[in-house]
């Protein structure tokens, strides 16, 4: 019995049954490794023009029916092996021929790539068993074999031979742009769903997309694969009586069901049923109650919403869903308890000027404790039964990613309460030489505070330093507050800070007796300059100043403000230590240096 001839007269065959697929085998091991090709053609007619080829290799074995299974082993060698990844791969082939009747009884096969041939060749051996599974029956997926060996082949021959590096090595040099992989599929055109049930069990090469290669670095191989699962995004409104809780919903299928997925809220999970075969289907419902405190009232309102209307709509269309069940109840109640207890604290963020949204689904036992004490304190005005803190200052409240500054004072009754600090005028003084002097409760904020609270109101500022007496001290405390804003402004980019920067110095324009005008113009150019650019008008006032000026930091500033760096420099090289130090404190300095870095 020639076991060769009849094993390669099983391959031609079946080959010879797809429309665009040939082979050319021989039946006596010519050549070293290799028994012939498999072509690919462009079409039916089987024309020479673009033909593409990958290399097979077939071997026959005698045996019985009862040795036919799923997937074998087959010993290959080393030699064999490496002349395979060097060639870029190869398709294997095991026939099973019945060795009393001489029958093909099954066909196995394995696409032998270098990515996966290198992976074998981790242990050092002479022979290497490779798996192999049953060679497809069906012309469609014989020819995704093939095209697909063909296409990886392609792509991984000039690795052939060489170490890959990890996703984690690419990564940390900095030059991984991504991964993908691809897979081939004839017939009707791949829409998301269809991808778990045409990738199950299927294999396929990882690459690394990385800078400078157009290709992909072949960096993994992952053979047998289960439990795909895709996802496909809709923009859609989904509305309950007209009202939009979204504006997108996901489709995640796998080979057997679809889940729908609103706003990480909802989910309906439901059989995959193909067109014809759609009727009324069991569907299962899910409700996630999770994520931040506006993610959390939105996800309970529309649960709440559903419930009441007895469904939701996508687009135009309506879906039914029943929440009055029994098993729905209770927790209809927990939910709509919680909304009302969500609701009330939002509404306290909000008059405390927050919008920073709390994560309220991270707050620790000291985050939940300091919450606790918001509501009771400010929310229902009630006194702190004990209090550690120092009075009358200002003081920071946690509660999981917000920062709130408050203070606590002591009322007539002997009781203490608390306050949101932006949100209250107080009565601040300093003493100095026996003498108090009325002062702006702001005036001693500085950088850190500006980037550092939440609830920080910025309108009550200026507010406040109009409700003290106007003098000369009062006014150089606005202004050097509003030097801290514009350096908080510099770290954080808020572009409140910068408007009520520029409202506070507008405000001290007001004051020409009392405060140097070659200030005000200095501090408002350098505002104007972090929204856009001078005018002439500016210009022509920091050149007054620069000529005329006996303060030599203002000559600077104006220097920087026009972009004369070198003038600027001259004047920092007659500066001390102690004058650089004070010259570079300013805001104006980030000007400079800014300027500096941009010229390299």
């Amino acid at each position: 019995m020639d076991l060769e001839k009849i094993a390669t007269s099983a391959i031609v065959m079946e080959i010879s049954k797809t429309n665009i697929l040939s082979s050319f085998i021989n039946d006596g091991d010519k050549e070293p490794c290799w028994d012939g090709n498999i072509y690919i053609h462009e079409n039916a007619k089987h024309t020479k023009k673009n033909i593409k080829r990958i290399p097979t290799q077939v071997k026959g074995r005698a045996t019985t029916a009862k040795s036919v299974k799923e997937s074998i082993k087959y010993g290959v060698s080393y030699d064999d092996l490496n002349a395979y990844m060097m060639d870029g791969g190869t398709i294997f082939f095991v026939v099973y021929i019945d060795k009393e009747k001489g029958e093909v009884l099954q066909i196995y096969y394995t696409v032998l790539l270098p990515i996966k041939i290198k992976d074998i060749f981790k242990q050092k051996k002479k022979t290497y068993y490779v798996s192999l599974k049953k060679f497809p029956a069906d012309n469609k997926k014989k020819i995704e074999v093939v095209y697909d060996a063909y296409a990886n082949a392609q792509r991984q021959k000039s690795f052939a031979g060489t170490n890959s590096p990890t996703i984690e090595e690419l990564s940390k040099k900095g030059v991984l742009e991504g991964i993908s992989f691809h897979f081939v599929h004839t017939g009707e055109e791949v829409v998301p769903s269809m991808i778990p049930k045409i990738m199950e069990e299927n294999s396929f090469t990882i690459y690394a997309n990385v800078t400078g290669n157009p290709i992909g670095i072949p960096v993994e191989y992952c053979e047998n694969i289960s439990q795909v699962l895709t996802c496909q995004q809709f923009d859609r409104h989904v509305t309950v009586a007209g009202v939009k809780y979204y504006d997108k919903y996901q489709n995640i299928y796998s080979i057997s069901t679809v889940k729908t997925v609103i706003g990480n809220c909802l989910t309906m999970t439901y059989p995959m049923i193909e067109e014809t075969e759609k009727r009324k289907i069991p569907v299962t419902l899910e409700f996630s109650i999770n994520g931040t405190l506006r993610e959390q009232i939105k996800k309970i309102e529309f649960v709440i919403a559903i419930a009441t209307k007895g469904g939701f709509e996508i687009g135009d269309i309506d879906i039914p869903v029943s929440l009055n069940r029994e098993e729905f109840r209770e927790k209809l109640n927990e939910l709509t308890e919680r909304v009302h207890w969500l609701k009330s604290i939002q509404d306290l963020l909000n008059r405390m000027h927050i919008t920073r949204d709390l994560e309220i689904n991270k707050c620790t036992e000291e985050d939940k404790k300091n919450l606790n004490l918001l509501m009771t304190a400010l929310g229902e005005q009630k006194p702190i039964k004990d209090i550690s803190q120092d009075l009358n200052i200002l003081h920071t409240l946690k509660i999981s990613n917000l920062s709130l500054g408050v203070i606590y004072i002591k009322h007539t009754d002997g009781k203490y309460y608390m306050y949101d600090y932006f949100n209250k005028h107080l009565e601040a003084y300093y003493k100095i030489e026996g003498r108090e002097i009325r002062i702006s409760q702001f005036s001693t904020m500085n950088v850190k505070d500006f980037t550092k609270y939440d609830n920080m109101y910025l309108p009550i500022i200026l507010e406040d330093f109009k409700q003290i007496p106007i003098s000369s001290d009062i006014l150089n405390q606005a202004n050097c507050l509003m030097l801290e804003m514009l350096k908080a402004y510099d770290q954080c980019k808020l572009k409140d800070l910068l408007y009520t920067a520029e409202q506070i110095n507008e405000w001290l324009k007001q004051y020409p007796e009392l405060i140097e005008q070659d200030i005000c113009i200095i501090n408002g150019c350098q505002i104007t300059i972090r929204q856009g650019e001078l005018n002439y008008a500016d210009k022509a006032k920091l050149f007054a100043i620069s000529e005329k000026s006996n303060n030599m930091n203002y000559r600077a500033g104006a220097f920087i403000l026009l972009e004369y760096m070198d003038e600027a420099e001259k004047i920092f090289s007659s500066f001390n230590d102690t004058q650089m130090k004070e010259f570079s404190n300013y805001p104006i300095y980030n000007l400079y240096q800014r300027y500096k870095k941009k010229k390299g």
